[in-house]
């Protein structure tokens, strides 16, 4: 009967991780030996938390796990061994992010401006802004519609969207953002959003170098007009935490300005 608890325990979780694209799963092997394995089934990375719960048995690591598994990986975090002659019990509890959990931003980087090489774009609203950035570290680039953007480093494309159409100047519109997320070596990512309808020039998975184009600018989402929201930022299981990155500027190397203009 105990065994059968810990089964549904396991069972239940492992679907809810599914739909995240991080499953848990367990192995049994002979004499009541269980192994417990995580896998990513997506393309980006994701972090896993495992609280394993148990009782009468030998666990090989400590409690929680934490795993940071890339694209489409597989690895085993825990064998337990029942005791001699001593009834026992297994289960566990799980949660995970898109994303490295642990990620320690490098701030020694300096990042290139997000458009190709002898253009000029205006900073409508710079890091903790009045209209919509009051608590992020994010800038705006006002940008006519269908503009290129480049890439501010390398990394990989770790997530798109492309087929909104829609924007508006209210919050209603938050969800209806066309976007491209890379992904850093640090761990941290970048976010370019507002992109106008298939506007999305990279797939998931790709490596992409700074300076080359990955997208078109829009006015999908929260948006009063077209132009290209950028924030970098990691990860951790309260969600996103954005970064006062530094540039390359026209006189060197600063943070961009509200209302100044910049040439790459």
């Amino acid at each position: 009967m105990i065994k059968i608890f810990a089964l549904l325990i396991i069972l239940t979780l492992s679907l809810q991780l599914n739909a995240q694209g991080v499953e848990v799963f367990k192995k049994e092997l002979e004499e009541g030996k269980i192994e417990v394995w995580v896998k990513n089934t997506s393309l980006a990375t994701h972090t896993v938390k495992v609280d394993i719960e148990q009782s009468g048995m030998v666990q090989d690591t400590k409690t929680p796990i934490i795993k940071v598994l890339e694209g489409n990986t597989t690895e085993k975090i825990a064998t337990l061994t029942p005791k001699p002659k001593t009834s026992y019990r297994f289960g566990y509890r799980s949660i995970n992010v898109k994303g490295n959990a642990l990620a320690k931003h490098d701030d020694s980087y300096i990042y290139d401006l997000p458009y190709p090489k002898g253009n000029t774009y205006k900073i409508d609203q710079g890091y903790m802004g009045t209209t919509t950035h009051m608590d992020r570290y994010a800038l705006d680039f006002g940008m006519p519609e269908g503009s290129e953007i480049a890439a501010v480093r390398d990394g990989l494309v770790f997530d798109i969207e492309e087929k909104n159409k829609r924007g508006c100047p209210r919050q209603e519109c938050a969800d209806l953002s066309n976007f491209i997320l890379v992904e850093h070596a640090d761990g941290s990512q970048a976010n370019y959003a507002h992109l106008q309808n298939k506007g999305v020039l990279v797939k998931i998975g790709d490596r992409v170098s700074a300076g080359d184009v990955i997208g078109l600018s829009g006015s999908t989402g929260w948006a009063s007009g077209p132009h290209l929201h950028l924030e970098i930022f990691t990860m951790d299981w309260d969600g996103q935490k954005t970064i006062p990155v530094k540039y390359h500027l026209n006189d060197g190397i600063g943070i961009p300005k509200e209302g100044q203009s910049y040439t790459r």
